[in-house]
């Protein structure tokens, strides 16, 4: 598992640019933010992209480390190759013991930077969902799949960046 690295993070981010001659990016940011920040005491996330053959990216956020990120967080996932999925898993751990679990699944979008909400709610508290659902808004299972079609375009500058391979 690897600890939150923004400024290594953004030095690969920076690379692959210079390499594409800046064209724009195929990327997904995902913004998490949630409902009772204060009550978090970390996020794992793991990511993976659909056929990619290195291992998930994951990531421990500790919110009582010094410099922990603020909410909501955002971490946009670059894209070098063709467009595929996107799979996040986040896992927040909650002072008290409880977790609150949300998985989402997209699709990048060729040219195009796209922002992917990820709520963690309160009453998604301790909820256990089947394969292929997550908790949604209601605190009931629902599809985890989103179409990155149906999501807006990002503006502004992630917090940290990651890149998914092909």
């Amino acid at each position: 598992m690897m600890k939150f690295s923004p400024f290594r993070l953004f030095s690969f981010f920076l690379a692959a640019m210079a390499i594409s001659g800046c064209a724009s990016p195929t990327e997904i940011v995902l913004i998490l933010d949630m409902e009772s920040p204060s009550q978090v005491e970390s996020i794992r996330l793991v990511a993976s992209g659909s056929g990619d053959s290195s291992p998930p990216l994951d990531t421990l956020l500790d919110f009582d480390a010094a410099g922990a990120p603020e909410f909501p967080a955002s971490i946009a996932f670059v894209l070098e190759g063709e467009a595929s999925t996107l799979t996040v898993d986040a896992s927040a751990t909650l002072r008290d013991g409880s977790t609150i679990e949300r998985r989402v699944v997209t699709d990048f979008q060729l040219d195009r930077s796209i922002a992917l909400p990820v709520y963690l709610l309160d009453i998604c508290v301790d909820v256990e969902c089947p394969d292929g659902q997550t908790c949604g808004d209601l605190g009931t299972c629902t599809s985890a799949s989103i179409s990155g079609g149906s999501l807006p375009e990002f503006s502004g500058d992630p917090q940290d960046f990651a890149l998914i391979n092909r």
